[in-house]
């Protein structure tokens, strides 16, 4: 069985995300480097990787490229400026509701 990463994730949680996802679409698939997943003052020392069978990277791909462009469209009327926290500044990965760091709420402003 050969694997090939079809994912980078520096966050943990959004890797889990995608696994559960690609695996409901019936893709097997695992994760690499999450247990050794660390961080100093918030920044990871590594990426989580998102690893599938090479007969099952297309599908993968298109599928992790679909979950992209949903990011992306919630992410669009969010307080993020440039992947940035309006707030304190903090790095926010596209899809997510609240800043990791401040806690403030990213949905649309008004």
């Amino acid at each position: 069985m050969s694997l090939t990463t079809v994912g980078r994730f520096s966050a943990i949680a959004n890797a889990v995300i995608a696994k559960n996802y690609l695996e409901s679409l019936g893709i097997a698939c695992q994760l690499a480097g999450e247990t050794a997943f660390e961080s100093i003052y918030g920044y990871p020392l590594s990426d989580v990787q998102l690893q599938v069978e090479e007969e099952d990277v297309a599908r993968a791909e298109e599928a992790l490229a679909t979950i992209e462009d949903d990011a992306e469209s919630d992410a669009a009327g969010s307080a993020i400026v440039g992947g940035k926290c309006c707030e304190c500044g903090a790095e926010v990965e596209p899809g997510f509701d609240v800043c990791w760091s401040c806690g403030k709420s990213l949905e649309a402003k008004e």
